[in-house]
């Protein structure tokens, strides 16, 4: 049975390779799209989009987990959780039935930089699903009640993550690395923070950063620009403008002049959960395209490197990869994998291992040809349906990216010379000054690990 689904896997997985690397460019111009802002503020991207009779949303509100408050790391959380629990003329029940009604979805995302409430309605329901989405962002209740309810839902949340090996091994690394800046901190915050959050802690929150001078609604689908610009007016047009909001600027800790080792002991598994990595890029960053194709290089792809060696070669763990999390600001530049407790030492070791020898000897230029088919047709797949055009765009307007950005990506990354890719595996994938953090049975493996440098050690039940 087991080796039936090792082969299914594979053939799977070698058909997703296939048309990932065969994938051609989208013709012509990528996002051809509107931009309008209404009186309010509130920025408005328009793309007509006929191949199916349905109309998708995203509103991203420049309000996630970095800005919440010193003590109530969580608050963001917990505000657009409550979005869809009651506004002031539905009751929660009132929002989901209306939304099963129309066979409408809606849901909500936060992450460090900004809250996305996306929604999907046929074009038959668009006047419903406009109105719903408009309410429930700009006119939520935050009844008493919702907020208790809520909460436990977000604490019982907080708690199965301790059982989440991989979950606690993202977070832990992302709080070592980033000590005392709001990236460091979980999106739903903790035990602690969540329990302190009040119901006037989330009104004063959505009225602060749920603006509409703070926000981006792009739309895809079957619409026309003139019709959707009309009823966007309609149903969004009314939302108050409010106080300019702002958070104060915090610097990235200064980075480490040497390796620096946390174990989160947790006795009872029997895989280690291994992060290592250091500050990456912004969004913003001149670098990204050559950053990209060395990162498919080490860690980014199906043939890299970092699988090459730890899975095919030595069979060492079935899942290794790295990562850029480019953000706003400087986001984590991250290795990920995990092996059996016997082999953890020497997983990582060889990660280093593979790491230091990309920065030394670079790539060749079959490796970098290779990862630019990959990425390019990857890239073109990821552009088939409204809910990834949508998000493009938001994104060109939310990191205040070149217009042509999108567009001009398979050409970009195509432009790419093995001197560039050299250049940024020394500058940007550092080696000497990495955060290492490993979720295992400390008594393991802290002593071995000492060889590598000073350990930290704190329970996996630490808040």
């Amino acid at each position: 049975m087991r080796k039936g689904v090792c082969l299914f896997s594979l053939i799977i997985f070698t058909t997703i390779l296939v048309a990932v690397v065969s994938a051609e460019p989208p013709p012509g111009k990528i996002l051809d799209y509107e931009r309008i802002q209404l009186e309010n503020g509130l920025s408005v991207l328009l793309m007509e989009y006929h191949k199916l009779p349905l109309v998708y949303f995203e509103l991203r509100v420049r309000g996630g987990a970095s800005v919440d408050p010193d003590g109530r790391e969580g608050l963001a959380n917990l505000a657009a959780e409550l979005l869809r629990q009651g506004s002031d003329t539905r009751t929660a029940a009132e929002i989901a039935e209306e939304l099963d009604f129309v066979g409408g979805s809606l849901d909500i995302d936060v992450n460090a930089d900004f809250t996305a409430v996306t929604a999907e309605f046929l074009r038959k329901d668009l006047a419903t699903g406009l109105d719903l989405l408009a309410e429930i962002v700009a006119r939520p209740a935050f009844s008493a009640e919702e907020v208790e309810r809520v909460r436990k839902n977000v604490l019982g949340q907080i708690l199965r993550v301790r059982e989440n090996s991989p979950v606690i091994a993202n977070q832990a690394f992302e709080a070592f690395l980033y000590k005392g800046h709001p990236y460091g901190r979980p999106v739903r915050g903790t035990e602690t923070s969540v329990k302190s959050v009040t119901r006037d802690d989330i009104v004063g929150f959505h009225q602060k950063n749920y603006r509409p001078q703070n926000a981006i609604l792009a739309v895809v689908g079957d619409f026309t620009a003139d019709e959707m610009a009309a009823r966007i007016t309609k149903a969004f047009g009314d939302w108050e403008r409010g106080a300019a909001s702002s958070s104060p600027a915090r610097s990235l800790p200064a980075e480490p002049d040497k390796w620096q080792i946390l174990v989160v002991d947790k006795p009872d598994v029997t895989q280690t959960q291994i992060r290592l990595g250091s500050f990456g890029i912004d969004r913003r960053n001149p670098d990204f395209h050559a950053i990209q194709v060395a990162n498919t290089i080490l860690g980014g792809g199906f043939t890299s490197r970092l699988v090459d060696e730890i899975r095919v070669n030595r069979g060492l763990t079935y899942g290794v990869f790295s990562f850029f999390a480019a953000r706003a600001e400087r986001g984590p530049f991250v290795i990920a994998t995990f092996s059996k407790n016997a082999t953890a030492l020497e997983t990582l070791q060889v990660a280093l291992d593979e790491l230091k020898k990309f920065r030394e000897q670079g790539a060749s230029p079959a490796e970098i040809e290779k990862a630019k088919n990959y990425l390019v047709g990857r890239f073109a797949l990821g552009l088939q349906t409204p809910e990834s055009l949508a998000e493009q765009m938001s994104d060109l307007e939310f990191y205040g990216l070149p217009p042509d950005f999108v567009d001009s990506y398979q050409e970009n990354v195509r432009a790419v010379r093995l001197e560039e890719v050299n250049r940024v595996a020394v500058e940007h994938f550092p080696y000497e000054n990495l955060a290492v953090v490993v979720v295992t049975d400390a008594k393991l493996l802290k002593d071995q690990l000492e060889e590598l440098g000073e350990v930290t050690v704190r329970s996996y039940l630490a808040d």
